[in-house]
């Protein structure tokens, strides 16, 4: 495996975190693994992963992120709400780094609008909502919220998440297929986990 600098956890939900898988990557690449407090526990109880390795971040407040640079990489970091009913301590990421922005999500409606670093990203990693994978207009409602994250945030690219790897999810095909024939592309769906997407 190759060397990385940092692997960034939202939450432990299990489609997000596995402790064992998490500890394997960070011990095999160096990485430090940042995330929210849910993550601390199973990592320094359940695994080999020593604690000068682990950063645990999370704001206090949902209107005052916090900023760090860890291995040389700028993060912002926001306290934000997961989407269902339970409430995991979640939080989102700013990325700042080699000149590009980047903003991961997570499983999180709460997009600050207010916040102008949130403005003409680079890239938004963004993850869908799964309600009723029966509704007839299941692929519409996709790619209207797809739509409205991009007039959110002016992003050049847009990954959407909970796709890959979720059985519980629709085919990451048929969403590429109808992203292309709308003629979205700056929507980039990834069909394998192992596939890897480079920012230009």
């Amino acid at each position: 495996m190759t060397k990385a600098d940092l692997i960034l956890l939202t939450h432990d939900d299990g489609d997000h975190f596995g402790f064992q898988e998490t500890a394997r990557a960070a011990l095999d690449t160096g990485a430090m693994v940042v995330g929210p407090p849910g993550i601390a526990y199973p990592l320094l109880a359940e695994t080999k992963l020593p604690p000068e390795q682990l950063k645990i971040i999370y704001p206090i407040h949902f209107k005052q992120p916090l900023t760090e640079e860890i291995a040389g990489i700028k993060l912002k970091v926001y306290q934000t709400t997961h989407f269902v009913d339970w409430e995991p301590p979640h939080v989102s990421y700013l990325i700042n780094f080699g000149g590009k922005r980047i903003y991961i999500t997570g499983d999180t409606y709460m997009m600050d609008e207010e916040d102008p670093d949130l403005q003409n990203l680079d890239a938004v990693i963004y993850s869908l909502v799964f309600k009723d994978l029966s509704a007839p207009t299941i692929m519409a409602d996709h790619l209207k919220k797809l739509e409205a994250v991009q007039r959110q945030f002016s992003p050049q690219y847009l990954l959407p998440n909970h796709l890959v790897t979720c059985d519980w999810t629709i085919d990451p095909s048929a969403l590429k297929k109808e992203v292309s024939q709308r003629g979205f592309k700056d929507i980039i769906i990834l069909e394998d986990a192992r596939e890897i997407f480079e920012i230009g």
